[in-house]
Order: C-alpha cells, then structure tokens, then sequence
C-alpha cells in the first residue's frame, strides 16, 4: 500500500523545482475552476457495510481508507479480500501440507499486503513474519506458525459476514428476468471479457442486478463479479455457459 501524502511529499524533496506545480497554479494554466476538479460523489456507497465494518475486530477502516484513496475503493477492496478469503486460505495451506515452501512464500506475502491494504495490521504480521521464515527457510517457525496465521485469516469470514451476498429464494419485488435477455447477456460478457474489458463487464453486471435471476444464474454473476475483482479473465470466461465448467 502507498501512502499518497508521503509519495507526494518524497517527489517534492527529490524532483526539481523547475518541473513542480502546484494545484492552484496547474489550474490556473490550464484555466480550470475547482468545481471542475471535483469528484461526484459515489450515491451507491454503502454507509450500512461501512459502519459494520467500522465495529470488526481487528480490522483499522481509517488505515484501509487511507491505503485504498477512498471508501469507495476501501469497500471494493475489501469485498475481494472477503470473496477470496477461503480460496487463499486454502492455497497456503495445500501449499504447507505438500512442504511446498517456494510457493507458501509466495502466497503469504500475498496476504501481507491484501491484509494490509484494508486495514486488518495483525494479520498482515503474521504473514510478514512466516514470509521471512519462508525467505530464511525457517522451517520450524513455519510449521510452529501457520496453524495461527490461517485460524486468525479464517476468522474473518465470521467477522466480515456483513459483505456476504444474499441468496435467498424469497421475492425481491424485482421482475424476472426473461430467456433473451439472460442469452443476450451472457453473449455480452464472452465479448467483452475476451478483450478484457473490465468496464463493460461491470456494466453488464449491474444491469442484471436488476433482474430477479434463477438461482444457478445468480450464483454464477456473483461469482463473475468475485473474479473481476481478481483481474481473473481465464476463470471468467471458464465460467460462461457453454464453457465446459
């Protein structure tokens, strides 16, 4: 995670003063009103999710914000953290279990810094801690460690259930969702994740969320929307229909 104040603040010290502008002095050659600049704010946050997580033991929304730039990137952040949790967990521990110590490395330092980009600073630790292990082929510490590492990890699937998505059958009052316009959709998302273009698959995404999906289907978006998050193009279009998975 970066921090930007202190980038910004390294770039000031170290470039010269011949190439630095400040932002009234930028907006004022390029003729540009504040207002202009502004963002518009993200009306689809989610204040509920954020003031849960607010209360969850072990996780600093305030650090998360800071390394994230915004609540809007806090969240989407650490939706991915959650949806990939046991699929992470699960790798390092098969990796542990086959004493396959290059790869554990790999994937702890991996939690090190997903953990620390949404705020969750112990957990992040322990990964740090058994990276180094793996790096110095402290194998004793590896094998007295990562029992706790991967407790501590999985707790929080208890602990961030306020991000889990619903499946309940129940009616949501929104309208079914027609055959044509399921195809049309699906046709879609093997156009545009072939090119891989996350805008349009988000697009396309959302504007099902206004369906009321069969139950198979709806699993299946929310999982494409768990691999976006991933950057996973391969698992995503594996996932279509007619892929063969």
């Amino acid at each position: 995670p970066v921090d930007g104040r202190k980038l910004e603040e390294a770039l000031q010290r170290f470039l010269p003063d011949e190439v630095l502008l400040d932002a009234a002095e930028y907006m004022a050659v390029h003729q540009m009103d504040v207002q202009e600049t502004a963002q518009p704010e993200d009306e689809a946050l989610d204040t509920g999710v954020l003031a849960a997580l607010q209360q969850v033991e072990g996780m600093n929304t305030a650090d998360g914000i800071r390394f994230c730039g915004s609540e809007a990137a806090f969240l989407s952040a650490v939706q991915t953290f959650y949806d990939s949790l046991e699929e992470k967990a699960a790798e390092i521990e098969a990796a542990y279990d086959r004493e396959d110590y290059a790869f554990y490395t790999i994937k702890v330092h991996a939690l090190k810094s997903s953990a620390r980009i949404v705020g969750i600073q112990e957990l992040s630790g322990q990964a740090e801690r058994m990276e180094d292990a793996g790096k110095a082929q402290d194998i004793a510490s590896i094998k007295a460690h990562t029992a706790a590492l991967l407790e501590l990890y999985r707790s929080f699937q208890t602990k961030l259930a306020c991000l889990a998505h619903g499946e309940s059958d129940e009616d949501s009052g929104l309208p079914e969702v027609d055959a044509d316009t399921l195809a049309d959709a699906y046709q879609a998302l093997s156009d545009v994740i072939a090119m891989m273009d996350y805008d349009s698959v988000e697009m396309i995404l959302a504007s099902m969320e206004e369906y009321h999906l069969p139950k198979e289907d709806a699993g299946r978006f929310q999982k494409l929307g768990t691999l976006l998050r991933q950057f996973d193009w391969e698992g995503m279009e594996q996932l279509l229909p007619g892929s063969g998975r």
